[in-house]
């Protein structure tokens, strides 16, 4: 059984202003300030200077735990922090020799030079569980395997 995980008041988590398809793409940063309802939330931004506003579960997820030394290659799915949110894009240049720098695409085909400080590896929050998962997860650095334990 898996266990379902629960939000609560200060907690750090990610909210996605749903486009009317349904896809979500872009994850703000923000804070839960309350339970409103048993699906809702009021929550505040952390970068937007909006007004605290309430969204819906479905459009919440906890901060991903940080994955250090992991290899960023072309193609890679990739979250890139830009315009005060994490938005979802492939790599689709590796920029000069010190594999710090990278040319992003992102699905409204702009794209943009990101360092490595500002990209994480891509999941989705999917019934309560990241996909892929974090735990034991095998990424590569500088061409021994690590394994990332929760």
């Amino acid at each position: 059984m898996v266990r379902k995980f629960k939000f609560h008041p200060r907690h750090k988590v990610e909210v996605s202003i749903d486009r009317g398809d349904g896809i979500y793409r872009s994850w703000f940063p923000a804070t839960i300030i309350r339970r409103v309802s048993s699906d809702k939330f009021f929550v505040k931004y952390v970068h937007l200077k909006v007004s605290p506003t309430v969204v819906g579960v479905h459009q919440l997820r906890p901060v991903p735990r940080s994955v250090r030394d992991w290899e960023v290659n072309i193609g890679d799915k990739v979250e890139a922090f830009q315009k005060q949110r994490w938005s979802e894009g492939h790599v689709s240049e590796v920029i000069g020799s010190t594999g710090r720098l990278f040319s992003v695409r992102f699905s409204d085909s702009k794209e943009m030079i990101v360092s490595k400080e500002k990209l994480r590896v891509h999941r989705k929050w999917i019934n309560h569980n990241w996909v892929p998962p974090i735990t034991n997860q095998k990424l590569k650095n500088h061409n021994k395997v690590i394994f990332f334990l929760r």
